[in-house]
């Protein structure tokens, strides 16, 4: 399997705490390019337009969980293949 550099990622959180910290140490640490998206149902959207290396999806978030984004993720050919993880 091909290896590819971690450049862009995309976090879907809710939660605006927790989008500061992971945001900081993404950036500041990871030097990472990070895009946060607040809400679940606008994601792929914004994964579309992103086009991330990563896509990071919280667990419990209002109106779509992680899982079932993950799942609507799986079914959208843009992107389907993106390297995802969970965070709770």
């Amino acid at each position: 399997m091909p290896s590819t550099a971690l450049n862009k990622v995309c976090y879907v959180e809710d939660d605006e705490d927790i989008q500061r910290i992971v945001r900081m140490s993404l950036e500041r640490i990871g030097k990472l390019t990070v895009q946060v998206v607040s809400d679940p149902m606008q994601a792929i959207d914004a994964i579309k337009d992103f086009k991330p290396d990563l896509v990071m999806l919280d667990w419990m978030m209002p109106g779509m969980d992680g899982p079932t984004l993950f799942r609507k993720m799986r079914e959208t050919p843009e992107v389907r293949d993106l390297p995802v993880v969970f965070i709770t």
